[in-house]
């Protein structure tokens, strides 16, 4: 078995972006298998209270970190009472090096391997192999992988990026048999192949899902059987697991289990579960104890530090720890449904890949892959641990950005231009003029409109409009400001106009501001912190110097970016984080400020027509907004008709689409073809991001205009 378990030699970043893009066979894998991981996981949590276990699980696993010294020394003292010998924690070397000499010791030549991410992150397959000892893969995933001389794509499901052609041409190559693309038939002939190979190891290897600190127990998960023979048959036991791993008591380590298969799988419980406390023993004679009945005479566990301690360290990144190594992260991220896990990540993938590998395995490791998240927030909404993912994903960004991995000399620049808020309108007002600039624009190095052009820039932006459409200025006795966003104010300035005309039809005074900075979201996105900072601080004066009830914006970006990143770009800072605080407590986003106030009875069913609806990423998953917008419509007149997955990432995500416009166009093409079978005239949605997203470029037979939910509520007050 050793053909593919040499160390694997990682291309670059862009090769496998590019390699993932190309494969055909690729999207068939993950077609057949991602949306029936979250159909599964999303019914199993139907009838539970999801929001309710996150925060049991992620109370615990936040409990067991802040003890993690502690724990160790207590799991320690009752393994080693039970038989077990514990050694470390150590890092990837002393792991390996550990397992070695154990192996050594008992005259070893061939192991048998279940599934663990912990060995591949120490990479133990092919330091065994250097030293001669046979490594035998038996999680079915791991032995396609191995066979097939790869790597795992998927945390859960290491070989998801495997269709069944492929899957037959191996285990055919591996047993001699000719075999069909049969899954049943293929699972058959791979048990077969490896039952004798339990038997005749000299030890088993294993990772752990839990480890029990009052108890010295080993908890194991899994549903085909072999983790079970791989830690029971063989002489010897090693473990290799993380101290993250480590929970108090058996209760905490139960609790995992409510969770853990549901979001895996979508199992309430996996069909193995295994708690393991020491050698096998037996005391049947006049009860003297003997070690190594049916099971094993010895176990090693190797507890893994190999960066855990400094993440747990960074108050920050800490919670990263707080996983359970479900992958219901990267089965939602609608990233990973196009390149799968090989390009998203380093040797753990999808987006919890993105948070551990720069503790693993450095920074420049991670580089590239952080760039595929376009930050929806999707893999927050059901991670079971609760760990704030995007936010973590943007501070190794800003890292990234700040340490030269990951920076570009045209972007930073651009960004510089939009922190400046005079150099940003006169370069807007120039582009508007003169179209012809953008073409030249696309030929700078470097230049992100090489990829991606942005729409024309409208020569009357809306900030030159705003002071003759507010009419009720103090009539009024509620009053605001309205913040447009850049793409309002300068490509869409007609959303802008049909929010001022809700807004005051519903009886609210919009005074005439003009917000000439912008918000800061594209460098907050990009992980420019900096630049990031500056617009902030800009954003936060202006509203500061207003006297109005509120600030409503009908970019629910930047209304998220006010609401939730400026306290986090600010934390520092104290009094900035304050002020920061103070003018969030302002800003409303447009949908759920206009469906507080209801529309009124005379307005009611004016409209018309059939419309589809796009949740935008930050509407549903950072807003929680999804019923508002549909009764506004529906009260409105309009007909509405889903487009399942209505909240899935158009591909827009800021400077995402422009970094990756390929990934971002085959996601834009997957949400078209979902309007397109509704039948709907119009697409709703409330954010402009998305919108000019889904306007440009290539179009889907069928798929209904986008417009803003401003606009067509203006349709009841005109």
């Amino acid at each position: 078995m050793s053909a593919g378990s040499t160390a694997h030699t990682i291309p670059p970043f862009r090769e496998r972006l590019r390699e993932a893009l190309e494969s055909e066979s690729l999207p068939v894998a993950l077609g057949r298998s991602l949306p029936q991981l979250s159909e599964r996981r999303d019914a199993a949590f139907s009838a539970r209270d999801f929001e309710g276990s996150q925060a049991d699980l992620g109370g615990r696993r936040q409990a067991a970190l802040d003890r993690m010294p502690e724990l160790v020394e207590e799991f320690t003292a009752a393994a080693e009472a039970v038989g077990t010998v514990v050694h470390g924690p150590t890092d990837a070397a002393g792991a390996v090096a550990t397992a070695l000499q154990v192996l050594h010791d008992h005259q070893v030549q061939m192991v048998v391997k279940s599934k663990s991410m912990a060995t591949e992150e120490i990479q133990l397959n092919a330091a065994l192999e250097d030293d001669g000892i046979e490594v035998v893969e038996t999680d079915l995933g791991e032995f396609l992988v191995q066979v097939a001389g790869e790597r795992p794509s998927h945390i859960v499901a290491p070989a998801l990026h495997i269709v069944r052609e492929r899957a037959a041409e191996l285990i055919s190559r591996a047993t001699g048999e000719d075999l069909p693309p049969d899954p049943d038939v293929l699972v058959g002939a791979a048990a077969r192949h490896l039952r004798s190979r339990f038997i005749e190891a000299g030890a088993g290897i294993t990772g752990a899902n839990a480890l029990v600190a009052a108890t010295g127990t080993v908890m194991l998960v899994c549903n085909e059987g072999n983790t079970r023979l791989a830690s029971a048959l063989p002489p010897v036991h090693i473990v290799i697991a993380g101290i993250d791993k480590l929970v108090p008591t058996l209760a905490d380590a139960t609790t995992m289990l409510e969770s853990l298969p549901r979001s895996a799988t979508g199992q309430p419980i996996s069909t193995y579960v295994s708690f393991i406390s020491g050698p096998s023993r037996s005391a049947d004679i006049e009860l003297s104890l003997s070690m190594g009945v049916h099971g094993p005479r010895h176990v090693h566990i190797v507890l893994l530090d190999n960066g855990r301690e400094a993440i747990r360290s960074n108050p920050r990144m800490r919670s990263a720890l707080q996983c359970v190594r479900c992958g219901a992260c990267s089965n939602v991220c609608p990233v990973y449904q196009q390149v799968g896990g090989h390009a998203m990540g380093h040797i753990y993938t999808g987006p919890i890949g993105l948070l551990v590998t720069p503790y693993h395995h450095g920074l420049d490791h991670i580089a590239g892959p952080q760039s595929l998240c376009a930050g929806c927030g999707a893999c927050a909404s059901v991670c079971p641990a609760g760990i704030p993912i995007p936010d973590l994903i943007l501070d190794v960004r800003e890292r990234a950005a700040a340490e030269g991995h990951s920076s570009n000399a045209m972007k930073k620049r651009a960004l510089g231009a939009l922190a400046d808020e005079r150099l940003l309108e006169r370069g807007a007002r120039l582009a508007s003029k003169a179209p012809w600039l953008q073409a030249l624009g696309r030929q700078l190095p470097g230049s992100p409109l090489k990829r991606r052009p942005l729409p024309n820039v409208q020569r009357r932006p809306f900030r030159d409009r705003v002071g003759e459409l507010a009419r009720q200025g103090t009539k009024a006795t509620t009053r605001v400001a309205y913040f447009p966003g850049c793409l309002t104010d300068w490509l869409s300035p007609e959303t802008g106009e049909a929010a001022v005309a809700v807004l005051e039809a519903l009886g609210v005074g919009v005074e005439p501001v003009q917000f000439s900075s912008c918000c800061g979201l594209p460098a907050i996105n990009a992980g420019y912190k900096d630049e990031a900072t500056r617009m902030m601080r800009q954003t936060v004066e202006a509203i500061e110097r207003l006297e109005v009830d509120a600030v409503v914006s009908t970019s629910t970006s930047c209304a998220g970016a006010m609401l939730h990143d400026y306290a986090r770009l600010s934390e520092d800072d104290p009094a900035w984080a304050e002020r920061a605080r103070a003018a969030a407590a302002k800003v409303r986003d447009f949908t759920s400020y206009v469906a507080e106030r209801g529309i009124p009875d005379e307005m009611l069913g004016r409209a018309s027509g059939v419309v589809t609806i796009h949740d935008a990423c930050q509407s549903k998953h950072g807003m929680g907004l999804g019923p508002e917008p549909r009764e506004l419509l529906t009260d409105a007149g309009y007909t509405v008709v889903e487009a399942p997955p209505s909240g899935e990432c158009c591909g827009f995500g800021g400077s995402f689409s422009f970094d990756h416009p390929e990934v971002a166009r085959r996601m834009r093409a997957r949400k078209l073809a979902a309007f397109a079978a509704t039948g709907a005239e119009v697409v709703c949605a409330d954010n402009p991001g998305c919108l000019m997203h889904l306007r440009e470029g290539p179009t889907v037979a069928g798929a209904g205009r986008p417009m803003h939910l401003a606009e067509l509520l203006r349709a009841v007050v005109d």
